[in-house]
């Protein structure tokens, strides 16, 4: 007994450990769903219907509490008979063919809303609808005559209806119309009776042309001689007209030909006048009335670009001066830093020995001593504080060696980079002039008169020889640097802008410099701005510049970024069209402004600029799709009015330089459309 007892136990525990065993298979594999491609999954928890949607693949479901709901989202196919009434009470069968799909965002709507079976809630009563409201608008002779038509309106009643749901009609075909019998058999009857009656008209009308055919070939016999001779006279008398017609216009065109080089000759006088006063309304902006104006203007605009230019290669060669220094009168040059300072300027000395463990010496380790220094001086700076640094750099010999070989092993301490050899500048100097230069705006002649109130006798000539030569030493190679890391970038932006500088070698203060301006996108991890100078906006600029570029280009309208290599696809600012548009309007009265088709152009971009707005926080991936979904269809209605307007309107014209701005052809270049589909999130 106790055996079988155990038995039965042991028995009932593999049960028990089966059972759990399958209940716990049952929730793992109950635990994961599949959705298949082409479907979405519409989540339904303990009844409730979730507003979040499942994309294709794997994905975690709560078992006995979830459930999921596969909605196909590939386009089905339909197909969907109707008797409708037409405008003249006949009665019409239409079989009609209706491809649709339903959308993956608003599949957990329209399940929420109807269950599964919304082809039978939604989409065959719209059809059926939207057959008997369209069908109703035509006689039963135009429905057959206006196919085309009806589908288009079918079509669009249908996605008037479906479309908010989140169904959308890719295709409609109307596959057959079929009418009543006694319909088809009247419409038979009427044509009988209209052949037959076309057949007895033709008859008699047959016999009425025999009968007048040969009346009038009697006529026409007796009146050929007169009619022969009549037209031999007007023949002739037409020559004559003509020849005197000919004669008149001739004189007419010379006399035009001479109207209009009177014309011609008018206006070229007037623009030539036109010019001379531009000329003159320029100098009297920009040109210089005399030296002390000239000086003025450069005082004043010391914002130009080659000021450091004018001074630093102006300065006269330094002349030695007699310096009194404490009861004993010597000569410094002038490029002494003890030349510049006022009497009494503290002197920071730092001293540079070597370490005591570098004091032995590398030939016979005998303890070395000091012999000798060096001594050099540079200028330091802070604001509204200068004194002068005197960097020593000792120098040490091994005695020991002395005594033994006669000649002593010599050291010296290790210096310091200069900033700039042969100067007395250092980079604390040169960065305060360089922030007061170019981040506080002050000329270089003010900061010498500031300095000259201090007792610091600095010339604009040396501040700017300093300026220059440390940008082209130090800054220069991290400019170069960055400039061929912006070139890797696959987005890059571009913009350039008049210019003005002064004393430029080779041309008058007048002239338009351009500054150009190159940086990355947005979505980079590094931003990088750059500026280059150049005296002309030739395209070329840009081409070298752009070296090694090989990407998508974001400008303005400038017509020479267009004509870049071909690796280099530019792309027009809706910011500038956008501004075009604005110009236009502004163009017109205050009363015309509102329904004028500028303002409807501004409206659309600003409606694009609205929708990017609400797309800045999503993923590049996220924003595509919103783009498509909804920016799409505001472009091509954008489009589409622009084509509309470009023929009725002058290219020359603020409208049409607004519609034939560089988003609008980009726009409508499909090859274009295709390609940025690739790269439309950086963008």
């Amino acid at each position: 007994m106790f055996r079988n007892k155990q038995g039965n136990l042991s028995v009932g525990k593999i049960i028990l450990a089966a059972v759990a065993a399958i209940l716990v298979l049952s929730i793992v594999f109950g635990s994961f769903v599949v959705i298949p491609a082409g479907h979405t999954g519409v989540v339904v928890t303990l009844g409730k219907v979730s507003d979040q949607v499942l994309q294709e693949g794997i994905h975690f479901k709560i078992p006995f509490a979830q459930e999921i709901v596969q909605i196909d989202n590939r386009i089905v196919k339909l197909e969907v008979s109707t008797e409708a009434f037409s405008k003249d009470l006949q009665t019409v069968t239409t079989v009609l063919a209706v491809n649709y799909r339903i959308s993956k965002n608003m599949s957990y709507s329209i399940y929420k809303e109807v269950g599964a079976a919304f082809e039978e809630v939604l989409v065959s009563p719209a059809v059926n609808e939207a057959l008997k409201a369209v069908v109703a608008q035509y006689t039963a002779s135009d429905l057959v005559a206006s196919r085309s038509e009806v589908s288009v309106q079918l079509d669009t009643e249908l996605n008037g209806k479906l479309n908010a749901r989140g169904i959308y009609i890719e295709d409609l075909n109307i596959i057959d119309w079929d009418f009543s019998p006694e319909y088809i058999a009247a419409v038979e009857a009427k044509q009988v009776a209209e052949q037959t009656l076309i057949k007895t008209r033709t008859e008699q009308e047959q016999q009425i042309v025999i009968a007048e055919a040969e009346a009038q070939k009697q006529v026409i016999a007796a009146n050929a001689e007169a009619e022969s001779a009549l037209i031999a006279a007007e023949a002739e008398a037409k020559r004559i007209k003509l020849e005197a017609e000919h004669a008149r216009l001739e004189a007419k065109l010379a006399a035009r030909e001479q109207e209009q080089a009177q014309v011609i000759t008018s206006l070229t006088l007037q623009n030539e006048w036109l010019l001379e006063q531009l000329k003159l309304s320029k100098k009297k902006l920009f040109g210089r009335s005399s030296e002390q104006a000239e000086q003025m203007v450069m005082d004043q605009l010391s914002l130009t670009y080659n000021e450091l230019e004018a001074y630093a290669f102006g300065t006269k060669a330094a002349t030695e001066k007699q310096i009194a220094v404490k009861a004993h009168e010597r000569k410094r040059q002038s490029g002494n830093v003890l030349d510049v300072v006022p009497e009494g300027t503290p002197t920071e000395v730092v001293e540079h020995r070597l370490p005591e463990d570098e004091r032995i010496c590398s030939v016979c380790g005998g303890q070395m001593v000091e012999i000798g220094k060096e001594v050099r001086r540079t200028l330091q700076m802070k604001p509204a504080e200068f004194w002068v640094r005197e960097d020593i750099y000792y120098t040490y010999a091994c005695k020991n060696c002395e005594q033994e070989t006669g000649e002593a092993n010599i050291v010296k301490a290790a210096k310091e980079p200069a900033l700039l050899p042969g100067s007395f500048a250092s980079a604390e100097a040169v960065a305060y002039l360089a922030a007061q230069k170019f981040v506080m705006y002050s000329p270089l002649y003010r900061l010498e008169q500031e300095f000259n109130r201090q007792g610091l006798r600095l010339s604009r000539q040396t501040m700017a020889n300093w300026l220059l030569n440390t940008s082209e030493k130090w800054l220069r190679p991290i400019y170069d640097a960055l400039r061929e890391q912006l070139c890797k970038e696959p987005v890059l932006h571009a913009d350039e802008t008049t210019l003005q500088v002064l004393k430029e070698p080779g041309r008058s203060s007048t002239s338009k410099s351009y500054m150009w301006l190159y940086r990355t996108s947005g979505c980079t991890k590094q931003a990088i701005v750059l500026y280059e100078y150049q005296p002309t906006r030739k395209a070329e600029h840009a081409e070298y510049f752009l070296q090694g570029f090989s990407g998508w280009l974001h400008a303005d309208g400038y017509q020479g970024y267009h004509r870049l290599l071909g690796n280099i696809r530019v792309v027009g600012c809706w910011a500038h069209a956008r501004r075009k548009f604005d110009e236009a309007l502004q163009t017109l009265p205050k009363e015309m402004q509102k329904d004028a088709p500028a303002a409807i152009g501004e409206c659309y971009c600003s409606r694009l600029f609205k929708l990017e707005q609400a797309f800045a926080e999503l993923t590049p991936e996220e924003r595509y799709e919103k783009r498509l979904e909804q920016e799409k269809p505001v472009l091509d209605a954008l489009l589409s009015r622009a084509n509309e307007m470009q023929g009725k309107t002058a290219p020359k014209s603020a409208l049409g330089r607004a519609i034939g701005s560089a988003p609008f052809l980009d726009f409508a270049s499909k090859a274009y459309r295709k390609k940025a589909r690739k790269a439309i999130h950086q963008v």
